[in-house]
């Protein structure tokens, strides 16, 4: 079977298809096609050599033997669609015994059986697989999150580490999930962006409550374009060695850049003195690693370094040290200042058995009131840790990162301009809307901050300088009570912690965190209010506003825009479904109903077990249609008249409407083999979600459909009680 996609454009003539000019017209024939299946197809466009302009493109054709294809998201993008290069080389070989490893994913081992790579569970990820250097490798573009489903579930409580080796340029948060078929799912928070392929050998101890046992799924969440790589569980000492194996991974930076205490790769400070006599027990040598340099502190309790001479390192913005480490768990370190002394830094988090980069802000220093001018000696210390411990380290310099939104510690791009319809919104701050008259943006509440306020790219941007905390008061008590969201637009380069919390004039405060926090670009937040209502507050009377950053380690600056309350719509609006769910369209004869207008659903279902729950269950006309709603839900059970035999079906659908559920699981529960929890991810707010479970993700994980007796909605994963509607659910073939 084929499947061939054409691209003809108008010809350098401005003739269409190029006059007689055949090779305007390219066909690429896709990968190896799946019946009942997606395949991903991506295209480089040099495949298609000849296109004359690819400004003037004028059809594309697709063809092929195929009866019927269906065919979605066409599009054309650049660098994976999220603005990665990708790597140039392939990621690290491993050294590990295959003895000691069960492989996931791997051209150095025997890989199990029966994986599906890009299982469907509803996911924006586009998955597909690159040859790198004569390497195999994973790519995720545009991740929001992607399964990967083991042929069987596996026992890997014998190993004692998930190795994955990843690379991403553009990612803000990733984190690394494994999946049990009997108990649930755990993640792991993986250091992104890397610098290069990082390895990573995960101790199967933090993956707390997964019975490992019984794996039979691993799940990537986050952002970006990632790839992936060596993806196994091993035994033996992470990565089966006390000392590296591999060179630290090769800095990028540009040597005008930097100024370098300890690396091959830059002409380094003269006259260092990587062992002064400072007391220490630690034993100072250099090793030969993969043919690099590396220095080894032994037996590390502290270790000092002494310039020749005092050095300025004011005009940098980072410090980059690479670290392995077999048996560290608490390492600090500081420049140490000729006039004002030292601040150490907390290397976290600390990986053993794989290199760990550190590109440290130099405003964590100055911030905590270092100066930068003098820099005359630098500090490791371990002796926080339990025993002393071996480090390696290498490509220890100070650097300028020419990024941060364009560099330095401010922002010179405005923050993106709002698209909320002026008519659903109350604003406190931006110039894309009429704001609240007579606010007072700095009231003496005692703060040590300094209200100022920029021109950002032509947009009128306020600045909070040496933030510990900062109010703002309203003229008068506003009611935000109509609507639904908290937009803030934030940039700092040295902030890690902030919260946010508008305030009530009879119910006070609630405190919001914002994470994630990327430094260094705007981020974007969409609070929920249902947030704060749901902890008491009322939004009847909002008298003030207040950002806090005093849990952070020192004061901050932050710079912030667009800070305003706004309806989205939300079907109708309101924080309750308007419009019924959709009316299903699968034939009665295909369907076992327990809940739906559309069908005979199974008679002597009860669906309010007492189970223990604190769920309220009622039943609500819904534009004329009868829908159950779960109001304040931690858990819910529905109970069977009587075991149902359910193994002819081949899905379990189900329709949702919620405003502020963020986390729901589900499953149907065999009287003799249990539960096994579906995530019913993604949840849109505001709308109805209809999903179509495959009854194979449940009988994959050991469960028989031939005695269902019980279902059960599980949404105390979320932060707190939360209200969902449910209609139209049933099992289907």
């Amino acid at each position: 079977a084929s499947f061939k996609v054409l691209l003809v454009d108008f010809g350098a003539d401005g003739a269409f298809g190029g006059g007689d000019d055949s090779s305007h017209e390219i066909s690429v024939t896709s990968p190896t096609l799946q019946t009942n299946s997606w395949v991903t197809i991506d295209v480089p466009l040099s495949d298609f050599p000849g296109l004359t302009s690819r400004a003037n493109l004028a059809q594309m054709v697709f063809s092929g033997d195929l009866p019927t294809v269906f065919v979605d998201n066409v599009l054309f993008y650049n660098d994976g669609g999220m603005g990665s290069s990708g790597p140039e080389t392939s990621a690290p070989n491993p050294t590990a015994d295959a003895a000691n490893v069960l492989s996931v994913y791997s051209d150095a081992y025997m890989n199990l059986e029966g994986t599906d790579f890009n299982p469907d569970w509803g996911q924006a990820t586009v998955v597909t697989e690159e040859n790198i250097d004569g390497n195999n490798t994973l790519l995720y573009s545009g991740l929001n999150y992607q399964g990967t489903q083991l042929g069987s579930s596996i026992d890997v409580s014998g190993m004692e580490f998930l190795h994955i080796d990843y690379w991403t340029e553009n990612s803000s948060m990733l984190n690394a999930f494994l999946i049990s078929g009997n108990t649930n799912e755990a993640a792991y928070a993986l250091e992104v962006p890397t610098s290069g392929w990082n390895s990573v050998d995960i101790p199967l101890s933090s993956f707390t409550d997964v019975d490992l046992t019984d794996v039979i799924q691993l799940k990537f969440d986050g952002n970006g374009t990632i790839y992936l790589d060596n993806i196994y569980f091993l035994n033996g000492g992470g990565s089966g060695a006390t000392e590296p194996e591999l060179a630290a991974p090769e800095p990028t930076h540009e040597a005008s850049s930097v100024v370098s205490i300890f690396s091959d790769a830059y002409d380094d400070l003269e006259g260092t003195d990587f062992n002064p006599d400072w007391g220490q027990s630690t034993e100072v040598t250099f090793e030969d690693i993969a043919g690099n340099n590396t220095m080894k502190y032994g037996n590390l309790n502290y270790q000092g370094t002494q310039f020749m001479a005092a050095t300025d390192v004011s005009g940098m913005e980072f410090l980059h040290i690479d670290m392995w480490t077999a048996d560290a768990t608490v390492m600090l370190v500081t420049p140490i200042s000729e006039s004002t002394g030292e601040k150490l830094y907390d290397m976290i988090p600390i990986t053993s058995g794989t290199w760990n980069s550190y590109d440290i802000p130099l405003t964590f220093f100055t911030d905590g009131g270092m100066t930068l001018t003098d820099i005359i000696q630098m500090k490791f210390d371990g002796q926080a840790g339990v025993t002393p411990s071996n480090i390696w380290l290498d490509n220890i310099y100070f650097y300028g990162s020419g990024g941060n939104n364009g560099g330095g510690d401010t922002p010179t791009e405005a923050a993106p301009a709002p698209t909320q319809a002026a008519g659903d919104v109350v604003s406190l701050f931006s110039d894309a809307y009429d704001d609240l008259e007579g606010t007072d943006f700095n009231p003496d509440w005692g703060q040590s901050t300094e209200v100022t306020f920029e021109d950002i790219a032509g947009n009128n941007t306020m600045k909070y300088g040496n933030l510990n905390y900062q109010g703002t008061q309203l003229m008068a008590a506003t009611d935000v009570s109509g609507m639904e969201f908290l937009h803030i637009d934030m940039w700092t380069a040295d902030a890690t912690v902030m919260l946010v919390t508008p305030i009530s004039e009879t119910t006070g405060e609630m405190l919001y965190d914002m994470i994630p926090i990327t430094a260094g670009t705007w981020n974007s937040y969409d609070i929920p209010l249902t947030f704060f209502t749901d902890g008491g507050m009322s939004l009847t009377d909002i008298i003030q506003m207040k950002f806090d950053g005093q849990a952070g380690v020192t004061p901050s600056n932050i710079w912030l825009d667009n800070i305003y309350f706004y309806g989205s719509g939300n079907n109708g609006g309101g924080d309750a479904p308007t419009e019924a769910a959709p009316t299903p369209i699968d034939a009665a004869a295909d369907v076992v109903s327990l809940f739906s207008d559309a069908y005979d659903d199974l008679e002597g279902t009860d669906f309010n077990p007492d189970w223990g729950q604190s769920t309220e269950v009622t039943f609500e006309d819904i534009a004329g249609n009868n829908t159950m709603k779960y109001g304040n839900l931690n858990y819910q059970g529905t109970q069977l008249m009587g075991a149902t035999d359910l193994s002819e079906m081949q899905f379990l659908h189900i329709d949702m409407w919620t405003a502020d559920a963020t986390v729901m699981l589900v499953t149907p529960i065999s009287e003799t083999s249990g539960e096994k929890l579906y995530d019913m991810t993604p949840i849109n707010a505001g709308t109805w979600n209809s999903y179509d479970i495959p009854l194979s993700f449940f009988t994959d994980g050991g469960m028989t459909l031939t005695d269902i007796f019980q279902m059960k909605f599980d949404g105390q994963a979320g932060t707190m009680p939360s209200n969902i509607w449910l209609d139209n659910i049933y099992f289907k073939k």
